[in-house]
């Protein structure tokens, strides 16, 4: 930890991100966040876990993005990690995870990328909304699981063939799932 403090100080940003895992002691090897079944964290230092991804993610780092994401989409927020739900947290999840699909386009996660997981959870928001700061739109939801499918994200994927819009045709332009929308 204390090489990593000294690189992050000094700027470094995979340092940042990197300084946040060691902090958070239940942290996959590949960066992503990892909770209990009860959806409780792993138990390290949250608030200063998320400081520095939140450094990161300001600097353009896809995962940590990400992280801050899963996090606020939790219930805790750069402006109070230890507090539990805010009222803002799913806007301010929803806002991380649009970073995480522009910074994130072909960053491995698993077997995806941190867009497509992240534009995972766009859809999700989108689709399913009913959360403050977040309004339903479910074209939108349903455009934001075909990108994140088109990548190979397999819960993309599983959501579209749920709802009857996911088709291995190809041949098309438009998604499969648009055009039966659109009609």
């Amino acid at each position: 930890i204390y090489w990593y403090r000294k690189a992050a100080e000094g700027g470094l940003v995979d340092a940042m991100f990197n300084l946040g895992n060691c902090l958070y002691t239940h942290t996959r090897r590949d960066g992503s966040v990892f909770f209990n079944r009860e959806g409780n964290h792993g138990g390290g230092d949250v608030g200063a876990s998320m400081v520095w991804w939140d450094m990161a993610a300001r600097k353009g780092h896809a995962k940590a993005c990400l992280n801050m994401g899963d996090f606020c989409r939790k219930g805790f927020t750069t402006a109070s990690p230890t507090a539990g739900q805010q009222p803002n947290h799913h806007k301010e999840a929803y806002a991380w995870y649009l970073r995480a699909s522009q910074y994130g386009t072909e960053t491995p996660h698993g077997n995806a990328t941190v867009a497509s997981l992240a534009q995972f959870y766009l859809g999700a928001y989108r689709y399913h909304g009913g959360c403050p700061g977040v309004s339903v739109d479910r074209k939108a939801g349903v455009a934001w699981w075909e990108k994140s499918a088109a990548k190979g994200c397999a819960r993309s994927q599983r959501e579209l063939r749920l709802l009857g819009l996911h088709s291995a045709d190809a041949s098309s332009s438009m998604p499969y799932g648009m055009r039966r929308i659109l009609g």
